[in-house]
């Protein structure tokens, strides 16, 4: 062993020297580890979006609402991420970057699930693979003989990590994969429900499973939400805490989540529009003080906003974000352009339906996102310029036969039979016009009872330019008691086309495919027709129809009292724990003949659809009738009726059809809304000659009136 006096004494040479400083320098410059960067720095550095893909092309920077889901991937205490979104939020794009960041920084793997297998395949060529090239670059391997080779749904890096691809409508697809990120694209597609006789649990608790291996495991799940009873990402959303993005007013400093509002509120989204109901400016009124924020104070707002939880999740670690598109700086998100589709998509339940999954990124219930309840149809009323609103199409009758118990004066009780009948208008958009509602005392089969009826049903309706209209189809259910008399009704005036209706009798929460039945049921002994409807998918629609508001929603008479609209509410939809839903009467006196009548006069509509050529399309037969979709004017925001403007007599084109052609209408196969493709009634051979035109507008062959 070398004495250490002696070494102390050594002289190192000039080389020694020369060596030991540069090992100082490589171990201070070169050998020191680079200081960690959080996704949010390393997509900016690492990632350049194209001018292609982006209308702010460059360095990805993560906006405000991003940020913070992206921080939450290097929390330890953070298992699930669940964002609600709507579209043009960039959750495509932010997802991809998160996937980079995973794989490539921090080497571990990872498995992206979209809902089907060429879902998959397809986000695999358009979004992965053109970035081999750039920011794959660097851990892409080439692997040697004998090694596994990479597949387009499965791939391994030299930096250790891998990288599936699924799609999720096999529950065999997530075997044998274990990750430390799963991230499930599109939960609310159908290949994500557990629906099927075959599937082994619900599909996402079967992927989160895939990270029991890993004790910093990551589900990420995000979609633009759809039906409220079977959406996945709403399901978990709710079981998160519910983040929300709180700004801060610009004016008095008040944090607030933005919210759409309505004329009833007062916060929320406003606008103006000029006379042709274009949308010329969009502001947000403040819910604390009432102050205008206009738009260009959003992305100052977006960024220096915070996420506050609002409740309180089924397990720590469980956060859920909510991405409206009016957080977006995305040129088509701009707020001018919410504010006309939200007016645009008034009256039309599936652009309604689309707002709502879109822009507020909230789920469509069966009540159209609104509850229904007495004093919101009442003020549906308004006071028409005639019988007939002008934007009316077509006119159907629904009819409820009842038997009711009445006291007698000696104590005892006897049984009085009646109908009760609606006549409804409906717009080219199926939206309803109620034109009057009646009780007709007398069973059928009773003379009497059976002629009032019958002027009814050939009754003809004014508009306010003179047209007169006739009713086209009418159902009459043949329930209770009087089923053999209503058959015989109905058989008798079947080129009117009456027809007997039955509701169908299936599973709670079942529906059928369309309202309308594919086949006529007749009845051996007499050969009476008569249809068997689904009232449940019938209620479904006309409970959307009440429940819009605004510019074409649904109307009825000024004069019509408060006891017809609490029977109009007086059943209720019901969805079990298993999301069955079925409608049944609520527990109160009102027995809901108004709300059977509304809803039989909708399946008439659905059966003249499907058996007369030119009712199929509303639109195409409001247009050849020069029929325009108007109403008397109000006051879009408090509704009141304005003065009314001079009557306008609509020009109409001629009409050149043939007598056979009018007189005689063939059955039709197939159609657009509820059509069917089995035999439908018979259509009616008028007594009386007249010229007929679609819509059941008639001109007599002298009178000169239309």
């Amino acid at each position: 062993m070398l004495d250490e006096t002696l070494f102390d004494q050594l002289d190192l040479s000039e080389g020694a020297v020369i060596f030991d400083d540069a090992l100082d320098a490589l171990r201070n410059d070169t050998l020191q580890i680079p200081p960690f960067k959080d996704p949010v720095e390393w997509i900016y550095d690492n990632i350049e979006l194209p001018k292609q893909a982006t209308f702010r092309p460059g360095n990805m920077r993560l906006n405000g609402f991003q940020r913070p889901v992206a921080l939450d991937a290097l929390d330890p205490e953070v298992d699930q991420i669940t964002v609600l979104k709507g579209v043009q939020v960039g959750w495509s794009s932010f997802l991809k970057a998160m996937l980079f960041y995973g794989i490539s920084y921090l080497a571990l793997k990872a498995i992206l699930t979209q809902p089907t297998d060429d879902d998959a395949k397809g986000y695999y060529k358009d979004q992965i693979e053109p970035h081999f090239s750039d920011v794959l670059s660097g851990i892409r391997r080439t692997p040697s003989r004998g090694e596994v080779q990479d597949t387009w749904d499965e791939h391994r890096f030299n930096n250790g990590s891998q990288l599936y691809f699924r799609g999720a409508a096999s529950d065999d697809a997530f075997r044998r994969i274990s990750a430390q990120w799963m991230m499930a694209d599109e939960v609310d597609a159908a290949a994500w429900q557990s629906n099927s006789e075959k599937s082994q649990a619900d599909k996402l608790a079967l992927y989160r499973d895939r990270g029991t291996a890993f004790i910093d495991s990551k589900l990420w799940v995000g979609s633009t939400p759809l039906a409220r009873d079977t959406s996945l990402v709403w399901r978990e959303w709710s079981l998160s805490d519910q983040r929300r993005l709180h700004v801060a007013c610009p004016h008095c400093g008040a944090s607030q989540y933005l919210k759409w509002g309505t004329k009833k509120t007062e916060y929320g989204f406003r606008w103006t529009a000029n006379e042709n109901g274009h949308v010329t400016e969009a502001w947000y009124q403040c819910e604390t003080e009432g102050c205008r924020i206009d738009e260009h104070y959003k992305e100052d707002m977006v960024e220096s906003g915070e996420f506050i939880p609002t409740a309180i999740p089924n397990r720590p670690g469980h956060r859920g974000y909510h991405w409206p598109a009016w957080h977006s700086s995305a040129p088509k998100a701009r707020w001018t352009i919410l504010a006309q589709q939200w007016l645009d998509a008034q009256g039309d339940t599936e652009l309604l339906k689309r707002f709502i999954n879109n822009v507020l990124a909230e789920p469509w219930d069966d009540l159209g996102g609104e509850s229904i309840d007495t004093d919101s149809l009442k003020n549906l009323r308004m006071s028409y310029r005639a019988e007939v609103p002008d934007d009316v199409v077509v006119l159907t009758l629904g009819g409820d036969t009842q038997t009711n118990k009445e006291g007698m004066k000696d104590g005892t009780s006897d049984r009085i039979a009646s109908r009760e009948i609606s006549v409804v208008g409906w717009n080219k958009k199926r939206m309803p016009r109620l034109i009057l509602h009646k009780v007709i005392l007398g069973e059928p089969g009773d003379a009497d009872a059976d002629a009032e009826l019958d002027a009814l049903i050939n009754s003809r309706f004014k508009k306010a330019d003179g047209t007169e209209m006739k009713i086209s189809a009418s159902a009459i259910d043949m329930g209770g008691d009087y089923g053999d008399q209503t058959k015989a009704y109905a058989k008798a005036r079947a080129t009117r086309r009456v027809w007997a209706i039955k509701g169908k009798n299936q599973a709670k929460g079942t529906r059928s495919a369309t309202v309308w039945p594919r086949k006529v049921s007749r009845s051996t002994s007499s050969g009476s027709a008569w249809y068997m409807v689904d009232t449940q998918l019938a209620k479904d629609a006309v409970s959307r129809m009440l429940a819009i508001r605004g510019p074409g929603a649904a109307t009825f008479p000024s004069h019509f009292s408060d006891i017809y609209f609490d029977g109009l509410s007086a059943e209720k939809l019901h969805i079990d724990k298993k999301g069955n839903r079925h409608w049944q009467r609520k527990k109160s006196s009102q027995t809901g003949e108004e709300w059977d009548c509304l809803i039989y006069a909708y399946a008439a509509l659905c059966g003249l659809q499907a058996s007369v050529r030119e009712y199929r399309d509303l639109n195409l037969a409001a247009k050849k009738l020069g029929i325009e979709d108007t109403l008397p004017p109000h006051d879009p925001e408090t509704g009141e009726l304005l003065e009314e403007a001079p009557v306008k007599v609509p020009s109409r084109p001629s009409v050149s059809r043939t007598k056979s052609e009018h007189e005689t209408e063939k059955p039709q196969r197939h159609g657009a809304v509820d059509m069917q493709k089995d035999e439908p009634p018979a259509a009616p051979k008028p007594a009386v000659k007249r010229k007929k035109i679609a819509g059941g507008l008639v001109r007599g062959s002298t009178s000169r009136r239309w």
